[in-house]
């Protein structure tokens, strides 16, 4: 009788041990489906979308800079990195634009150990934003980890509007 219940026991504890083991969540980034929408008002106009994967070294750069430092041709925070830029095109009745996670700068965020996506939108007469850069609404920062969504397939949502850009589906 003493075996069999320090024989359930230690098979209770290694029970436990391997159920924990599969509880957690492994860190990775999370190749997604990037879904950016215009507001009907936007329809026609010269929108432009910047898509850059930060790593931990230049994420505050990133959060930080002037929006239009961003998008400045000349500026020397573009030269060498990794961002990407969907435009849509003023002639074009164009409102909605798939980033798929098959798109070759997915592995080059990953190479570049890239945890979240930095969002900028330039929106043609917007009102400009007279507050800190980080607050700017047009700026949207995205954890790319897998862990941080509970659906991490879902695609990233983005709505952007006269002013701003919504991010649709938040991390948990």
């Amino acid at each position: 009788m003493r075996f069999l219940s320090r024989f359930l026991g230690a098979a209770l504890c290694l029970w436990a041990a391997f159920a924990c083991v599969g509880c957690g969540c492994t860190p990775r980034i999370a190749e997604r489906t990037i879904d950016i929408t215009l507001d009907s008002e936007l329809v026609g106009k010269p929108v432009a979308i910047l898509l850059y994967g930060a790593n931990a070294s230049d994420l505050d750069t990133w959060k930080s800079a002037p929006l239009m430092k961003a998008f400045d041709p000349a500026d020397p925070l573009k030269g060498g990195k990794v961002r990407e830029i969907v435009s849509f095109d003023a002639t074009q009745r164009e409102f909605h634009h798939t980033f798929p996670p098959g798109d070759p700068a997915w592995e080059r965020w990953k190479q570049r150990e890239a945890w979240n996506l930095v969002i900028l939108a330039y929106i043609p007469n917007s009102p400009d934003w007279e507050g800190p850069p980080e607050q700017d609404p047009r700026r949207v920062v995205v954890p790319l980890d897998a862990c941080k969504y509970s659906n991490p397939r879902e695609p990233i949502k983005l709505q952007v509007h006269t002013g701003s850009i919504t991010l649709e589906s938040p991390p948990q």
